[in-house]
């Protein structure tokens, strides 16, 4: 659980938790809630939950693959994202052992004085933001300076819901993600 107050203006809280299924991985949940209580120019305002940045681009956990960084704005949010690692449970051809995630974004925002944010173009989450999205990791696998192993994957993120746009071209996001372990 962290709490955090910043300046006079805002207050921010995460509660994060785990759970390891043996044979089957681990479930990751991680719910994040803001609030501003008063207004306050756009700047200071919640807005950079989103890492969209072209059709390909890196996974980063705990945000919105979908979203732009500056695409919603919020002076209240509530954001909760849902992860199941499987591992290399479930997919294995020899000494290739990609593992297999899964994931489940879903965020609410609104702002109590939309007006103040004039020749801004931005949106609110009231309906809700969602995606999700399936990540292969390890597709390649490389020993790295004898210390560890770096390994690359792909995956793909598709927004629905209220905010999506209907079409899968802009909807879809594709990931590149990179991991470094020792064993």
């Amino acid at each position: 659980i962290l709490l955090r107050k910043n300046l006079d203006h805002d207050l921010e809280a995460r509660i994060e938790e785990s759970t390891q299924f043996r044979n089957f991985g681990e479930s990751k949940i991680r719910i994040d809630a803001g609030l501003i209580d008063h207004p306050l120019p756009y700047g200071i305002l919640f807005t950079g939950e989103g890492s969209y940045v072209r059709r390909w681009s890196i996974l980063i956990k705990n945000s919105f693959m979908t979203a732009r960084p500056y695409e919603f704005l919020s002076d209240r949010y509530v954001h909760v994202h849902y992860t199941h690692d499987f591992g290399t449970y479930l997919f294995h051809v020899g000494n290739w052992r990609p593992s297999v995630s899964i994931y489940q974004n879903m965020g609410w925002g609104s702002l109590s004085n939309p007006e103040y944010q004039q020749g801004i173009d931005f949106k609110t989450k009231e309906k809700g933001l969602y995606e999700s999205g399936l990540q292969l990791g390890n597709l390649l696998k490389f020993r790295y300076l004898n210390v560890g192993y770096m390994g690359f994957g792909a995956g793909a993120f598709v927004r629905y819901g209220p905010y999506a746009t209907g079409r899968f071209a802009d909807d879809a996001v594709f990931t590149f993600s990179m991991t470094f372990t020792t064993k």
